[in-house]
């Protein structure tokens, strides 16, 4: 997680790899977890502190919103997840793969088939949540950012895959983090990656929300020929075709 939030408001950063309880991480961490933060004369442990003081000491993005209802919200999905979605996802389901209690080195079935039954409303609960989008509606959040990889660990596990594949709104919201664009500067070489939305109908969009942070540069599009700057969940506009809906219907109706 500390690491997307790096990666998303383009900091840069030395990744050093070390085990739980080395003197190194003890040094940060009292109960010798990691990941722990080193920057300057300061160390960090815990990631939610970590994301919370690059999200405020640093420049780029904002994964935080500045509002106190946005900011509220990002707490609240994310207090969700630590605490009720990643025990059972996780900690109790997932750990039967990556670290199997089972005879012989194999999965524990019974733990993971008493697992399931309490997954399944958490599943649909958190597929209704992401239905706009993003936990945070509109925005995408270090909520999305602490939730997303967990989604990710379902998806390579047989059971959770297919409970996945039938959740509609999770399974997008999953894909959607996958696909990006990647701009060349071809000047200096540098890359940046920007995320693509996928519509309901129409062209995919690139999200350029942190293209001066990530690059220095600007956009310049007059009469906004190739720019969206709203989102909306009951309009489609095209202006080329003379297309306007709203609710499903044409304008004229």
């Amino acid at each position: 997680v500390c690491r997307i939030v790096l990666a998303e408001k383009d900091i840069p950063y030395t990744h050093t790899q070390v085990m739980p309880h080395t003197p190194d991480v003890t040094a940060v961490h009292p109960l010798g977890k990691i990941p722990v933060l080193r920057h300057g004369n300061v160390a960090l442990c815990e990631s939610r502190a970590i994301c919370h003081y690059i999200e405020r000491s640093f420049g780029g993005p904002a994964l935080i919103p500045n509002d106190a209802f946005g900011a509220a919200q990002t707490e609240q999905w994310i207090s969700i997840v630590n605490t009720a979605i990643d025990p059972l996802w996780v900690r109790t389901y997932f750990r039967e793969y990556a670290f199997p209690t089972g005879t012989g080195g194999t999965p524990n079935r019974e733990a993971i088939a008493n697992a399931l039954p309490r997954m399944t409303p958490q599943f649909e609960m958190m597929d209704r949540a992401v239905e706009t989008g993003h936990l945070v509606e509109g925005r995408f959040t270090l909520a999305d950012i602490n939730f997303i990889p967990i989604l990710h660990y379902m998806n390579t596990a047989p059971e959770t895959a297919e409970m996945l594949a039938g959740s509609s709104n999770l399974a997008a919201y999953l894909r959607r983090q996958g696909e990006t664009v990647t701009l060349i500067d071809n000047a200096t070489g540098k890359k940046a990656d920007f995320p693509l939305l996928t519509p309901t109908e129409g062209p995919k969009c690139i999200d350029i929300r942190t293209l001066y942070a990530k690059t220095g540069y600007f956009t310049y599009d007059p009469g906004y020929t190739s720019t969206g700057s709203t989102e909306s969940t009951i309009t489609y506009i095209d202006g080329d075709v003379g297309i306007l809906r709203h609710r499903g219907y044409d304008i004229k109706d």
